[in-house]
């Protein structure tokens, strides 16, 4: 059983940590009142380029996986069932000398008198996924498949995630096929409906990137 995955968004630098500790570079973040959207190449042997959507009041990752030719998958969306979370975190750390207490006029003071010296933090806002196990795939016009519960009730019983967790997926995968098959099995016009109106990269916008050499 393997334990739960984790992934970071580092939108000003533009890197997303993937859940195997790999720096990706990432094409686009685009931040908006209800999301982040996520647009890379990728360099797995299957697909070439990936698009997601984090959606934090729906603990949703929806995603558009750029196959390569002859991997092609009937499927229009993978969602992923996540805790998602939103913060500022420390990136680097900047040193500044400051006047002490015998030197606050504000003028420079000479080198041989004595400051304080302050570490100052630059921040960068950070988006992080924890997946819940969950996993639905979408093609429009069809019946929502769900997958791995298996893996949620393994991952539950074996102290993986907790049963408030386990708790958790289970209503946002519920929530998530409920509002699909409403809307007549279309993620987007669920979304819609919600306020969400997710959008996609124009394909012609973007090369798949080559897959990492064996």
């Amino acid at each position: 059983m393997h334990p739960v995955k984790h992934e970071t968004f580092a939108t000003e630098s533009k890197v997303n940590i993937d859940p195997k500790g790999f720096h990706r570079h990432v094409d686009i973040y685009r931040t908006t009142d209800f999301g982040l959207y996520m647009a890379r190449g990728a360099d797995h042997p299957q697909f070439g380029y990936l698009e997601s959507w984090l959606l934090p009041k729906l603990s949703l990752r929806v995603s558009i996986f750029h196959y390569r030719p002859g991997f092609e998958r009937p499927q229009d969306f993978y969602i992923d069932i996540v805790e998602i979370k939103d913060i500022v975190e420390n990136r680097d750390a900047i040193e500044i000398k400051l006047p002490t207490a015998e030197n606050t006029a504000g003028e420079p003071f000479p080198e041989e008198e004595s400051a304080t010296t302050s570490t100052v933090f630059k921040v960068e806002p950070t988006w992080h996924t924890r997946d819940l196990y969950v996993d639905i795939v979408s093609l429009t016009g069809h019946p929502v498949e769900i997958l791995d519960i298996d893996e949620l009730a393994e991952a539950t019983s074996q102290g993986l995630i907790s049963a408030d967790d386990a708790e958790h997926a289970i209503e946002a995968t519920l929530r998530a096929v409920e509002g699909i098959t409403r809307h007549n099995d279309d993620v987007l016009a669920w979304l819609r409906s919600l306020d969400m109106p997710i959008s996609w990269a124009d394909p012609e916008s973007f090369t798949l990137s080559p897959p990492m050499e064996s």
